[in-house]
């Protein structure tokens, strides 16, 4: 990416944005085996009211499409 294509507001690693950790789990259940992912992340701004809604909605939807990914490549590989 370009630098100075985002506000620092919302790039990851910077003083107000950041993702700390991420969980992956396999869980077996009847019908065969869930992926579960969980995303830790710091939103350090008091400034900007909508930072942490856009933070949540970001992360919820990285979360989804990085567990499509993974559920296409294990169907495929089967």
């Amino acid at each position: 990416m370009k630098d100075g294509a985002l506000d620092e507001h919302v790039q990851i690693g910077s003083a107000y944005f950041d993702v700390l950790d991420t969980e992956y789990s396999l869980n077996l259940e009847r019908e065969g085996t869930e992926l579960r992912v969980r995303l830790s992340y710091r939103v350090s701004t008091a400034s900007n009211w909508y930072a942490r809604p856009i933070a949540e909605f970001l992360a919820g939807n990285f979360e989804e499409a990085a567990l499509k990914v993974y559920a296409h490549r294990a169907q495929s590989s089967t």
